[in-house]
């Protein structure tokens, strides 16, 4: 597979005020990394629509071909991040989705909260992945995902 350019976008309030130490970043990049993606610097964001959103257009204005985005797909207010990442996608991939629960029930009751999404941006477009904060749903997503990537990613080169 060709390596695919990977954006990381961490949404989190608590992590912006040193409340808690991103963790899930480095975890995210390894993954993407070890698939064969070669993947930009990490980009912190508020639990805020209008900056994920930012962040969001940008990584797809950057030309990125997976973006994923960790935290703000709970029911907290400020959980903006489904809501944001639907704007882009057109084509959800629902099997993806269910497999990721799947996996994330296995270690946790917790996985059911998230309302993550995965999607492509068009037939042959971005891919773009959302992930609950924890260590855990970043590798339970990652785990499902990275190895679909040629499948995914392989048949649209640029």
């Amino acid at each position: 597979m060709t390596a695919h350019s990977a954006a990381v976008i961490i949404c989190s309030d608590r992590i912006l005020a040193k409340q808690k130490p991103d963790t899930v970043s480095s975890i995210a990049a390894e993954a993407l990394h070890a698939a064969g993606c070669r993947v930009a610097p990490a980009q912190l964001v508020a639990e805020d629509y209008a900056q994920i959103d930012a962040a969001l257009s940008g990584a797809l204005a950057a030309g990125h071909r997976v973006i994923m985005l960790i935290g703000g797909t709970g029911v907290r207010a400020g959980n903006w991040t489904p809501e944001v990442t639907q704007k882009y996608v057109q084509l959800r991939l629902h099997g993806l989705e269910t497999q990721v629960l799947l996996a994330g029930l296995e270690h946790s009751a917790k996985a059911g909260l998230s309302r993550g999404i995965i999607g492509m941006t068009s037939h042959e477009g971005t891919l773009i992945i959302t992930s609950a904060s924890s260590a855990g749903a970043v590798r339970d997503v990652l785990g499902v995902v990275t190895p679909l990537l040629p499948s995914l990613l392989g048949h649209c080169e640029h």
